[in-house]
C-alpha cells in the first residue's frame, strides 16, 4: 500500500470528503475555470472559506490574519517556485511548493492542486525536469494567484463588516 496522503487530527469531515474526491476525480485541470451552465459561461471560485470559518469559529479577526499571511506569502513562493524551476534549483523548488501546500485546504482550493504540488514536491526530489512539471507549476501558479484575487475581495468583505 501506499500512502499518497494525510489528515491530520483533529479530523474533520470536510477535509476527509476533500481529499477522497480529489482522489477519485483525477481529471481536474486548472482549465476548467470556466462553467457552462443553461449556456452561460461563469467564472469558479478557486477558494472556499467554509474550512477557515469552521477553524476560526467565524472570528472575523483571525479570519482576516489568516487571509493575510496567505496574500503575503504566497506571491513570494510561487514566484521562488518559478524561478527554482527555471534555474533548476530542486532543493528550492522542492521547499517553495512544500510550503504552499498547507494554505491549499485552509483556504478551500480543490484537494486536486494539493495533488499536483506533491508530485512536483516528487519531481523535485528526484531532479526529473519534465513537460509535466512545467504544466504543474504553471497550473500551480495561476490557482494561488486567481485565489489571491479572490480573498482580497474576501479580506474587505470582512473587514467592512467589522
Amino acid at each position: 500500500m501506499l500512502l499518497n496522503d494525510y489528515i491530520a487530527k483533529p479530523l474533520d469531515e470536510k477535509v476527509l470528503y476533500n481529499k477522497i474526491v480529489g482522489f477519485v476525480k483525477n481529471d481536474f485541470s486548472v482549465r476548467d475555470h470556466i462553467k457552462e451552465e443553461n449556456g452561460r459561461h461563469e467564472k469558479i471560485k478557486y477558494t472556499d472559506l467554509e474550512y477557515l470559518i469552521h477553524h476560526t469559529k467565524s472570528s472575523p479577526t483571525l479570519m482576516m490574519e489568516m487571509i493575510s499571511l496567505y496574500l503575503e506569502q504566497t506571491p513570494t513562493l510561487v514566484d521562488t517556485m518559478k524561478k527554482s524551476l527555471h534555474d533548476n534549483d530542486w532543493k528550492s523548488l522542492y521547499s517553495s511548493v512544500h510550503k504552499l501546500i498547507p494554505s491549499f485546504s485552509i483556504m478551500g482550493i480543490n484537494p486536486n492542486y494539493e495533488g499536483m504540488a506533491k508530485r512536483v514536491q516528487k519531481y523535485a526530489s528526484t531532479q526529473q525536469r519534465s513537460d509535466e512539471i512545467l504544466e504543474l507549476v504553471i497550473q500551480i501558479k495561476t490557482v494561488c494567484m486567481q485565489a489571491c484575487e479572490e480573498l482580497k475581495e474576501e479580506y474587505d468583505i470582512i473587514k467592512n463588516r467589522k
